[in-house]
């Protein structure tokens, strides 16, 4: 009898130091998600408080410069978004063997490229109400505020550009020292990345292509409203599809590698990048180019804007 109630007993004693083990193993879990959750809450105020960066009274104070890749800027007046791309160094161009290649991209060789100097990337393709804004007409095949503009040459992409800076300045939203610009090819592949090397800003899976991108499979053959895709991990929309975007580079077959590139000998033509609601998957890889006589407009091609620091 002894024996029994002293096993018993023993029983009773492992029951309750498990009991007291779980209590104390839930407690702890417990504890580690408030901890972790409390952590998540401080990230999210830290990334809050960057998320829109604001040049105001034209000053060059530290708002000039994004504080995180991605970091917003809004012109309140003009409703233009640009979103932070810092410095860094990446590897331009289609690897060998990347799924998707068109015939000869194979032979370009990827290059190594350097951005010296942090840039604003538009958000989002000029749209054609913000066309009309500074610009005064309205060019596009297809209609809508919120649709990209296209229909517009290099040469009025441009002109666009310059119209933009001086509205900006003359409303005292810019400061001295930066100006609205096409975005260089080198610029616009390393925005369109966001420090990813894949075939995409996502990855290599073309099949997902449909959540960031408008083309051929899902576009119904027509531009589509800005934005209404997800964003790169630098918070840039449609970089991938709806319309080719003009760059400030004159196309050369090789790809231009070093510090800050810019392709300045003129050529026949302008580069293009980004793809369009015309073609399929694999034209709207990141390292996709293509190329278009500067006066040509085409329903199918507009551009994008970048603000960049300039030597006065």
């Amino acid at each position: 009898m002894n024996g029994k109630k002293a096993a018993t007993g023993d029983k009773c004693v492992l029951r309750s130091v498990r009991s007291q083990a779980v209590k104390l193993c839930i407690c702890d879990r417990l504890g580690y998600a408030i901890r972790l959750k409390a952590k998540q809450a401080d990230r999210q105020k830290q990334t809050a408080k960057w998320k829109i960066a604001m040049f105001q009274d034209g000053k060059s104070d530290e708002t000039v410069t994004g504080n995180l890749p991605g970091a917003e800027r809004l012109d309140s007046s003009l409703q233009l978004k640009v979103c932070w791309c810092p410095p860094g160094k990446f590897v331009m161009g289609s690897p060998p063997h990347e799924k998707g290649q068109y015939e000869g991209e194979d032979i370009v060789e990827q290059v190594f490229v350097t951005i010296s100097r942090g840039f604003w990337m538009g958000k989002v393709p000029v749209t054609q109400g913000q066309w009309q804004r500074i610009s005064e007409s309205a060019p596009s095949q297809f209609f809508g505020t919120e649709l990209p503009v296209e229909m517009v040459s290099w040469e009025e992409a441009t002109s666009f550009c310059q119209k933009l800076t001086q509205v900006s300045r003359d409303l005292g939203e810019l400061p001295a020292g930066w100006e609205y610009r096409l975005p260089t090819e080198a610029q616009w592949e390393y925005a369109c990345r966001a420090d990813w090397s894949t075939a995409y800003c996502f990855g290599n899976d073309a099949k997902k292509l449909g959540d960031y991108a408008w083309c051929e499979e899902n576009s119904d053959f027509k531009t589509q409203d800005v934005g209404k895709k997800k964003p790169n991990a630098w918070g840039l929309c449609d970089m991938h599809g709806n319309i080719w975007e003009w760059c400030s580079d004159w196309y050369q077959e090789r790809l231009t590698g070093g510090v800050d590139p810019e392709v300045t000998i003129p050529t026949s033509h302008r580069v293009v990048r980004g793809g369009c609601w015309l073609v399929v998957a694999d034209i709207c890889r990141s390292a996709s180019r293509s190329r278009s006589v500067p006066h040509n407009r085409f329903d199918f091609l507009g551009l994008r804007v970048a603000l960049v620091a300039v030597d006065e």
